[in-house]
């Protein structure tokens, strides 16, 4: 009798560290999620909240990343299209018209009228760890001083 439950509870165990790893995988994700340059509020879908899924998080931050080392080869602001292209290279149509939403948000509705934004300023590391909304303001200050 006691042979037949060992299978049983090592399933159970085996189940509920599988659990444990998704659970930390998705934290991880979700995290990484708010330190993209896209508004989360723009994800809002009725009453419903849809994320990015995991490929789209993983490819973006790829390309933010790629789009902050670019900036910082060239010791250059980018513009805002070059960085709307690079940030969504590889991305479905749905996720890059949210990212251009985002951006068109940062740069004509949260802040007061403006000429036309033409840099983007890529977030230092220091700045990149702080949590998003703060973050948003950096980036924000960063975008105006470049104008």
């Amino acid at each position: 009798a006691g042979g037949s439950r060992k299978p049983e509870t090592r399933r159970w165990k085996a189940n509920s560290r599988e659990r444990t790893r998704m659970h930390c995988l998705n934290a991880a994700l979700d995290r990484l999620r708010l330190l993209m340059p896209v508004d989360p509020c723009l994800y809002q879908s009725g009453s419903m909240h849809q994320k990015l899924s995991k490929i789209e998080t993983l490819r973006m931050a790829i390309n933010y990343i790629s789009a902050l080392q670019r900036s910082l080869s060239y010791n250059t602001a980018l513009d805002l299209m070059t960085f709307w292209k690079l940030l969504t290279r590889g991305l479905s149509q749905h996720t890059a018209q949210l990212v251009a939403a985002s951006l068109r948000l940062y740069a004509f509705n949260k802040w007061p009228p403006i000429s036309t934004p033409t840099t983007v300023l890529p977030l230092t590391p220091q700045e990149s760890v702080v949590d998003p909304p703060d973050r948003r303001q950096t980036w924000v200050s960063r975008w105006r001083q470049s104008l």
